[in-house]
């Protein structure tokens, strides 16, 4: 029996360390093919479809095995039913049912992700993968610098703004790397963790992502926080968190004033249209798009199921998305879901520390249906609470 679980967990780790090392690699790759206007695109969707067959399958398999995971796979289904009702309904084109069927399989993807890594939980050894992810960081900060020195645009964040994400496709998945990277250093008490942790911080800087500086400033707060309070008296630490706070928001302010007046794109879109349209990157005006939409096309069963299809663009936040997407039911069953499956393993003590991606997740999105995003950024996380829980135990 323990020959078995000692080989389970070696076969998992060594899924999760390889797809982690090809979805970097296909991003890559799909990014140089953009740059160099080739189509590379068919590795990433490739991929990914290995991916979803591999997940389910070893979730079926266990399923049967331990009649496990049941409940999970019925969630799944009412998900799936209520999606091809709703753009059933709507009397959709081609063209715009197999948009919404892939979107459709990005945000089942992401809770596949969640329902497989809670499974597998125990099986995930995470020293291999704290390895790789550490090759990652030091690989990923040399290409940022170089790009920097030498200004080579395969390498930047954005064609028209200051931002450098090194390997990394997109913006999203550059953020969302580097806020759970400097998350596990942070909770990492072993050799090279604080160097890799300020080589993350430095990478993440370079970036140019105004969700990540947001995160950093709230880490900061954070570390902050934790580390000044510990040595103030309790009579006098009401008064001192108040000023704190107070400090703290102004800081918050400046700063925002200092990136948006610093950089020309920000600077006029920020004259132009306000800080709400400069923070949330014309989200907002995605968001009055969809409205508009909606009270068109939609039906009352709609607002209950969802119905996506009709949507000319996603809003590109994640919560207002799966809302569009499932309805308020189907939204409810998502969240759940997700819940459900992240609080069967998450460490308390990392609650407050997550705070700042949460509110990156909810606020501007990229999440929930970026299935290199997701994958990589559940996997870090699973880490981050094995490595914390090690640490406790040890």
């Amino acid at each position: 029996m323990i020959t078995n679980n000692k080989n389970r967990a070696n076969f998992i780790t060594w899924i999760v360390s390889v797809f982690l090392l090809l979805v970097v690699i296909t991003d890559f790759n799909y990014k140089l093919g953009r740059f160099l206007n080739l189509n590379t695109y068919r590795a990433t969707l490739v991929l990914k479809a290995i991916m979803i067959l591999t997940f389910l399958g070893l979730l079926i398999k266990k399923m049967l095995l331990e009649k496990t995971i049941i409940k999970s796979f019925f969630f799944l289904a009412i998900l799936l039913l209520l999606n091809f009702l709703a753009n059933y309904s709507l009397n959709l084109t081609e063209d715009a049912f197999y948009k919404v069927t892939y979107l459709q399989i990005q945000f089942l993807f992401g809770l596949l992700v969640l329902i497989f890594f809670n499974q597998f939980y125990k099986s995930i050894k995470p020293e291999p993968v704290i390895y790789i992810i550490s090759v990652l960081v030091v690989i990923n900060f040399l290409l940022i610098v170089i790009g920097q020195l030498f200004d080579l645009t395969i390498f930047k964040t954005y064609v028209t703004r200051f931002g450098f994400n090194g390997c990394f496709k997109n913006t999203s998945i550059a953020s969302y790397f580097y806020m759970f990277v400097i998350i596990l250093f942070h909770s990492r008490k072993r050799k090279y963790a604080y160097t890799l942790l300020v080589v993350s911080i430095i990478s993440a800087l370079f970036v140019g992502s105004k969700s990540l500086y947001f995160f950093l400033y709230l880490y900061g707060i954070y570390v902050a926080y934790t580390n000044i309070f510990k040595s103030f008296q309790k009579k006098k630490a009401k008064t001192y968190k108040a000023i704190f706070i107070v400090l703290a928001t102004v800081l918050f302010f400046v700063l925002s004033l200092f990136v948006f007046m610093n950089n020309e794109t920000m600077s006029r879109v920020y004259s132009e249209y306000g800080f709400i349209t400069a923070f949330f990157s014309y989200r907002d005006h995605l968001f009055m798009s969809a409205y508009e939409e909606i009270i068109v096309n939609w039906g009352g069963l709609n607002y209950l199921i969802g119905g996506m299809g009709i949507i000319s663009k996603t809003v590109e936040i994640d919560t207002i998305d799966l809302l569009l997407n499932y309805g308020i039911l189907g939204f409810f069953v998502y969240i759940y879901v997700f819940l459900k499956n992240i609080f069967s393993y998450m460490n308390r003590n990392l609650l407050y520390i997550f705070i700042p991606i949460v509110a990156s997740i909810l606020l501007r999105g990229n999440f929930l249906y970026y299935p290199s995003v997701i994958y990589v950024s559940i996997l870090i996380f699973v880490i981050i609470n094995k490595n914390l829980t090690n640490a406790i135990h040890s």
